[in-house]
């Protein structure tokens, strides 16, 4: 707010406080009507120090024939008293022809100069006024008059000259007529762009005299036109605190067929108002409050209702219920709410609040405020139909929301108060409110964080209804409810969406999200369970966006997914929690209530709960539960084997305190162990302050050592209470613990803002909690506000020994220690961190050290983790470190530390890092924006699997070691803190020492995807770093910031670029700047930096192709500065890289030290540009050559010629991946060939003619040979029938198998599906023959990628005939031995197959295979030796195999690529050495398998496993 008004809104503000008085003014009275124009007063008057305060009017006379003005001065001497003094000038109505700006504009500016101020200090005292008053003494116009603003002298603090009055803005009006855009003449004081300021003051009052009546019976305060019309209290930068009131009243006007209106806009002009309070006031027998649109062609009319947290406050009063409207939008209109905050309160006399027809439309902006829709008993509030449109946010709603049957009717709408109406039509509608109604809408339906909904619907279905986190459905007890299409919940597994079941069943087609379905049961038989049974036909993860920064403003949108669960609960009321039998009775009829019919086809993305709960309330904890079982055959739920019996009550670390602990709590060695033999839940929900004086800051840990001292060591506590504190053990003896801790406090329980630290591990107090042997550890945090994490230690005051949190897990992923959560209430977000540790000045470092792995997951806005002051301490071995849209790790003071996967001494000190896998995603910083700057953060990237998503900075040490494979995405990120808005955050990437692989095959990889340069101090070992060029990449002329805006310096001005308009094929990039490199055992570091062959042809002979790739390696050896090379350190070599595409080569050019520039270290790569071979002799050759050329005199003996460019394998890493891919599905195919006793085990134990049979088959292959690489698991399923028909058996059988696979650069998903024909001949004398034919269809999915993690994504399918022969002979020894030699002979030939796999290469690039038919002929000589009794057999068998085919060829090709092709032969003798058995359990089942495995195949099978069972009949 400028000064000027500010010293206004001070006058105003005092002159409500004035009080009746008499002051000494000459002998003149307060609150007086003093006459100007009397002789006595035309010198003028004097008011010199009052006893009090003053408000008089003063009155004068205009003569508006010769223009004079009649009255004296109003000097203003002294005021030592200090009082304030109030001036009303006034002039009557009478003396003007007319109240239009240019007949009162020069009487109002010669009456403000009648005031006169002499005051040398404190002018604001004085308010002076310009006023036209009607005939009745009713105030018509009031002005400012500005008596203090100049001549101000800084030094004195005072005013060294008079000053007269000037007149300043209107500040208060009565209008009487319409104000009309486009008017002739008018008595309202527009400027030349329409525009009427609304200044801070009593307010705007438009009420026109309808007394006149008109041809068009329309009467409305405001009305459009042709012209643009605006009403606003902006000015400049600056906005005044205003009000506007328009009042239409058609009472007095006469005409029966008057129309009343606030606002009628039929014109092409915009109309646009901007207040701070708008009041409309419409009477008559037909009432609308705002009516826009017309009946031109191609023109709109808009109406812009704004003003920053404005209110429009809007009363219709009909006399005809039908014609009364709050907001009509009607042909060609447009009304838009556009303001951050703007609000409405629409009351209508039983009639509709707002009404789009005929393609009107009625729109709110996202970020406005909510309309309250009160129609006093009228059915619908809001309406549109014959294509109207209605987007609108919405406070409290008395009536329906609906639209007729025209498909282009729409209303969406979010109700953020209570709604107690209908949805009906082509309703979008969300929920933030209490909503009773029903939901009989086409369209989709949201029930918001806050909404809580008691209604149903009367259609057959409801197309999408979306729950967000906390958002409750009340369904009502009816026969029937409509089912769901697609049901999507929260992302959360602590704060879910609840619904509360009804009678009726529940259908759902398709789930997503974290649900909770909440029954009653019959009190006095709680195994009852009330309430209709929920199906879900498909159940889906959750998948949650990102939109992430790429280069530059260049963006792209990141995608992750949450599992889908579902908790089915119960109360606790009339249930015995100690009757064991009873709770798992009750849990079971609870899961049987849900059916999840997904299963029945394999699928497998629904988790599922039962509990019996305290309540049935979002703070209630369950007193028992168990993981839900979903049946095979029919979907329905059961209960789990294992039931949990949560623990309640908080671990304190004191005996005294923790009785529900008491059969754990142990005492060993004068230790303290809390020994938990079973999975371990506990449960924490508090809303309350539980001390008894309940003030001040609570802190809160599920397990703490508070010890003796409950909540002791939070803010303010003493040193004796920081000190002192237990160090105990809890012992899960490998068994898992689960701690859920939801914390809310009540609102108003310690004021606004409850001061409360939560967490589910919290060391308050000196001392050290272990936790030892763990399984899986899992967090869940949920807080309301100030500050929360999975894990905090901190201390009020220095301690001697210190706070420590200590977790001994292993490496296991399954023994991760899990932890997610957060603060939900917006604005406090960044105050979770989910690891937190925090020292005092001259105390014992804190810490927490986890020595196995973590799977860390934050909301927007949090850290994973904070190392906070004075050697703060944290340690992690490993695992996800995820902070969705903000920085992942901070450190803030010199002696704080991070070690992410670090090995240490006994000392503590890093001495390398460790092997485990290591995810980051968002920034990792020794600075912070709040907390200061400094510490040491130390990562660990040394497993191909390990990634870093996020820029490495600060203003402290900076240390990483990255290698074999792993990546560093050195990228900006979106940053949403503080629930505000987006923006990039792309800073420079600062690392102290980077530690590299030992050779370049061990190298890890630096993706530089970041706009801004990325330093390195120190680098050892060697490194890839990659880089994106764009080859028409132009500098443009302004700098620009991450999100694309200009760049400013101080003064405001545009930054221009260096090389503006220059073509860079880098320059959307940063720089990548090393200062120094070291030797690592005697050898020079080494850096690769590899860009992609996007635009590039790298197998072309042609000049132009070859010079552009020149360029670009002499591009990209420019982005590396080697700063040391300046003063003669030579210790960092490399190479430039041009990267493999689809079936494009690689081109790589040696980057020797000494082509570093001299001056600047800058990398450069010197070529001779390639030009084109001239086919055409020179008819005209020079036939006198200079005999006598000019020797070199200083010739070079050891000249260095500049090496050639190297082109890579043609086998691009893509054609790797699919060859691989197509390889282990032909390896799946041929894995389930034929062997009789795998098969069908000892077929002779069956008795009976006819049989049937399954077994089940599963191994493992790996193959490392022919640059091929691949692991395979795969399961396989089989049944079948068959009957005896003399010596032979003939049968049938069906197979259906899986394999997963993990390739050298990506992974796949194949499946098999059989059919075969078999049938085996036994004779007496032990010969037996076995013949199968077999049909299969094989395909395999595949994903791979190329060292610029360029994917690639394969479908490939195909089908596959064999035929199979078997002969041997068993030949029976004594006591039941046989020895039985065999034979085998398998052929089979799977199809050729053409298909195209699909990059992620611009515009979806594809690469075109195909893969040849493939003839496979395998033979078999066998050996067996076993032992069969009357109802068993045994056998050991030993078989030499060789495969006599198996060549997969396979053609690549790629638009602008070349053509390539690929071979793998598989061609190869082993030996299978196999041991097995049958066993007949009766005489018509027996059981069956066999054990297999291979040696010195280039194919190993490391394992095979075939079970059966055969029963005859």
């Amino acid at each position: 707010m400028k000064s000027s008004m500010r010293k206004r809104w001070l006058k105003s503000c005092v002159l409500s406080l004035l009080t009746i008085g008499v002051v000494g003014v000459g002998g003149i009275s307060h609150a007086e009507v003093i006459d100007m124009t009397t002789p006595d007063n035309a010198n003028g008057v004097q008011i010199a120090d009052p006893a009090a305060e003053v408000n008089n009017i003063y009155s004068y006379s205009w003569n508006k024939a010769n223009k004079t003005l009649t009255g004296g001065v109003i000097n203003v001497g002294s005021n030592k008293n200090g009082n304030y003094i109030s001036l009303h000038l006034r002039l009557k109505e009478s003396d003007f022809e007319s109240l239009e700006p240019s007949d009162i504009k020069e009487a109002t500016q010669a009456l403000a100069g009648k005031v006169i101020n002499k005051l040398p200090k404190d002018r604001y005292h004085v308010t002076a006024y310009v006023e036209i008053v009607g005939s009745d003494g009713t105030v018509l116009r009031k002005y400012d008059i500005n008596t203090n603003h100049v001549n101000f002298d800084y030094d004195s603090q005072s005013y060294p000259s008079d000053t007269i009055g000037k007149l300043s803005d209107l500040t208060s009006a009565l209008y009487r007529t319409t104000l009309e855009a486009d008017a002739q003449r008018t008595e309202y004081d527009l400027g030349a762009d329409g525009k009427l300021f609304l200044a801070y003051g009593d307010g705007y009052i438009i009420q026109p005299d309808h007394s006149k009546k008109r041809k068009d019976h329309i009467y409305t305060g405001i009305r459009g036109g042709e012209k643009d019309l605006i009403l606003s209290h902006k000015r400049e930068a600056s906005t005044s605190n205003n009000e506007l009131k328009i009042i239409s009243d058609t009472a007095n006007s006469g005409d029966r067929r008057a129309e009343a209106y606030g606002i009628y806009h039929d014109g092409k002009g915009k109309i646009t108002i901007e207040s701070s309070k708008t009041d409309i006031l419409v009477k008559g027998n037909v009432s609308k409050g705002i009516v826009v649109g017309n009946r031109l062609e191609n023109e709109k009319s808009h109406l812009f209702l704004g003003g920053r947290d404005g209110t429009y406050s809007i009363t219709v009063e009909s006399d005809e219920d039908e014609e009364s409207v709050g907001i009509e939008s009607k042909r060609q209109g447009i009304i838009q709410f556009k303001d951050p905050g703007v609000k409405a309160n629409i009351d209508v006399k039983k009639g509709l609040g707002l009404y789009a027809h005929d393609g009107g439309q009625i729109l709110w902006a996202d970020n406005a405020g909510a309309a309250n829709l009160k129609t006093n008993g009228f059915g619908t509030a809001v309406l549109a139909k014959t294509g109207g449109v209605i987007k609108a946010r919405l406070g409290d709603v008395e009536g329906d929301i609906r639209t007729d049957e025209d498909e282009k009717s729409l209303v969406t709408a979010n109700v953020m108060g209570s709604f107690t109406g209908n949805a009906v039509g082509h309703v979008n509608l969300t929920v933030n409110g209490n909503w009773s109604g029903n939901f009989n809408s086409t369209k989709d339906l949201i029930i918001g964080s806050n909404g809580v909904w008691g209604g149903s619907s009367a259609n057959e279905s409801i197309n999408s209804l979306k729950m967000d986190s906390g958002a409750l459905w009340n369904i009502p007890d009816l026969v029937k409810i409509p089912s769901i299409g697609t049901l999507t919940g929260s992302k959360s597994s602590v704060k879910r969406s609840y619904i509360n079941m009804g009678k009726a069943d529940l259908h759902i087609d398709k789930l997503s999200g974290q649900f909770t379905f909440s029954y009653q049961h019959d009190k006095n038989a709680p195994e009852t369970i009330l309430g209709g049974e929920v199906h879900i036909k498909k159940a889906e993860p959750l998948i949650t966006s990102q939109e992430g920064i790429g280069t530059g403003s260049d963006t792209k949108t990141e995608y992750s997914s949450v599992n889908s669960t579902v908790t089915i609960s119960t109360s606790a009321e009339g249930i015995d929690i100690s009757n064991h039998g009873l709770v798992e009775s009750v849990l079971e009829r609870l899961a049987n209530k849900v059916y999840y019919l997904g299963v029945l086809s394999g699928e497998n993305q629904l988790k599922g709960t039962v509990e019996i709960e305290e309540g049935l309330t979002s703070a209630s904890v369950a007193k028992s539960l168990s993981d839900v079982d979903w049946d095979k055959s029919t979907g329905q739920g059961h209960k789990a084997k294992l039931i949990q019996y949560p623990y309640s009550a908080l671990i304190f670390g004191n005996p005294k305190y923790d009785k529900e602990y008491e059969k754990n709590i142990k005492k060993e060695n004068g230790k303290l162990i809390y020994r938990f033999d079973n999975d371990t839940t506990i449960i924490n929900k508090m809303t309350k302050d539980p001390r008894s004086f309940g003030w001040g800051g609570l802190y809160i840990g599920t397990i703490n050592n508070f010890g003796d001292d409950k909540y002791a060591g939070g803010f303010g506590a003493e040193s004796s209470q920081s000190k002192g504190g237990p160090s105990y053990t809890i012992d899960m003896t490998g068994h898992d613990l689960h701690i859920q801790t939801d914390i809310s406090p009540e609102e108003g329980t310690t004021g606004s803002q409850p001061m409360w630290t939560s967490a589910g591990i919290a060391a308050y107090r000196e001392g050290t909690i272990t936790f030892d042997n763990p399984g899986a550890i899992n967090i869940n945090t949920n807080i309301n506000y100030y500050y929360g994490s999975g894990i905090r230690v901190s201390t009020a005051q220095p301690t001697d020994h210190g706070s420590h949190v200590i977790i001994n897990n292993d490496n296991k992923p399954e023994h991760a220690v899990k932890i997610r959560g957060g603060i939900s209430s917006a604005g406090y977000e960044m105050n979770y961190r989910a690891l937190e540790v925090f020292t005092q000045p001259k105390s014992a470092g804190n810490s927490i050290i986890i020595k196995g792995l973590v799977d860390i997951e934050t909301e927007g806005g949090a850290a994973t983790m904070f190392a906070r002051e004075n050697g703060s301490y944290i340690s992690v071995g490993g695992g996800r470190l995820i902070a969705k849209n903000y920085d992942s790790m901070w450190t803030n003071s010199e002696k704080a530390r991070i070690d992410v996967n670090m090995i240490t001494d006994a000392d503590g000190n890093v001495t390398d890092a460790g092997n485990n896998p290591v995810e980051i995603e968002g920034h990792a910083t020794t600075m912070t924006t709040w907390y200061g700057t400094g510490g040491i953060i130390n990562i660990g990237l040394t497993t191909g699997d390990s990634k870093f998503t996020g820029e490495f900075a600060g203003a402290g040490t900076q240390n990483m070691w990255l290698r074999n494979g792993a990546v560093w995405n050195n990228t900006g990120i979106v940053y949403n803190p503080w629930s505000g808005s987006n923006y990039i955050s792309d800073i420079s990437s600062h690392v102290t020492w980077l530690h590299g692989g030992n050779d370049k095959s061990s190298a890890g990889n630096i993706i530089q995807n970041s706009a801004s340069d990325l330093y390195i101090d120190n680098l050892d070992g060697c490194t890839k770093l990659f880089m994106e060029h764009d080859l028409n990449y132009v500098v443009p002329e302004f700098a620009k910031n991450p999100d694309g805006s200009d760049k400013v310096d101080k003064d405001g001005n545009k930054i221009k670029n260096e090389g503006a308009g220059q073509k860079k094929i880098f320059g959307k990039l940063g720089n990548v700047i090393i200062a120094k490199a070291h030797k690592r055992e005697g050898k020079n570091s080494e850096i690769s930096l590899i860009t992609d062959n996007k635009g590039l042809n790298t197998s072309s002979g042609k000049a132009a192709d070859k010079n552009l790739v020149s360029e670009t390696l002499n591009a990209l050896a420019g982005k590396l500065y080697y700063e040391a090379y300046k003063n003669g350190e030579k210790n960092l070599a490399g190479t430039v890289e041009i990267a493999e595409g689809l079936t494009a080569q690689s081109a790589t050019k040696r980057l020797e030290t000494m082509t570093y520039k001299a001056g600047t270290g800058q990398g450069q790569y010197l070529y001779t540009p390639a030009t084109e071979d001239n086919p055409k002799p020179n008819p005209n050759p020079n036939p006198n050559p200079n005999p006598n050329p000019k020797p070199n005199p200083n010739p070079n003996p050891n000249p260095k010629p500049k090496p050639p460019i190297i082109y890579g394998s043609k086998e691009t890493q893509m054609m790797k991946g699919a060859k691989t891919a197509m390889t282990s599905a032909v390896l799946l195919w041929r894995g389930n060939n034929n062997d009789l006793q795998r098969r069908m085990g000892d077929i002779r134990l069956a008795k009976e003619e006819n049989g049937i049979w399954a077994r089940y088959l599963g191994g493992k292959n790996k193959m490392d040979k022919q640059n091929t690489y691949l692991k395979q698991t795969y399961d396989i399923a089989q049944v079948g029938y068959d009957k005896k028909k003399g010596n032979w058996t003939i049968g049938a059988a069906l197979d259906y198998g899986t394999g997963k696979d993990t390739y050298a650069n990506g992974t796949g998903k194949g499946k098999l599906a059989s059919l075969a024909l078999y049938g085996t001949m036994q004779k007496e004398d032990g010969q037996y023959i076995d013949v199968i034919l077999k049909g299969s269809h094989i395909k395999n999915d595949y994903t791979v990628y190329n060292e610029m993690n360029h994917r690639l994504e394969g479908k490939y399918r195909t089908n596959g005939l064999s035929l199979s022969m078997e002969y041997g002979k068993r030949m029976k020894k004594e006591n039941g031995f046989y020895i039985d030699p065999s034979i085998e002979l398998t052929a089979g030939h799977l199809g050729g197959k053409d298909y195209d796999a699909v990059s992620d290469y611009a515009g979806g690039k594809k690469m075109h295979i195909h893969q040849d038919g493939i003839n496979s002929v395998i033979g078999r000589i066998g050996l067996g030796i076993g032992k069969e009794t009357e109802r068993s057999n045994l056998f050991a068998k030993i078989a030499l195999a060789h495969e006599f085919g198996g060549k997969v060829k396979s053609i690549f090709s790629a638009e602008n690529e070349p053509t390539s092709g690929t071979e793998v032969d598989l061609k190869d003798s082993w030996v299978d050495v196999e041991v097995g058995g049958s066993w007949l359990v009766n005489r018509d089942t027996y059981l069956y398998g066999t054990y297999t495995r291979n040696f010195g195949a280039d194919v190993s099978s490391k394992w095979r496993i075939d079970a059966g069972i055969r029963f005859s009949f």
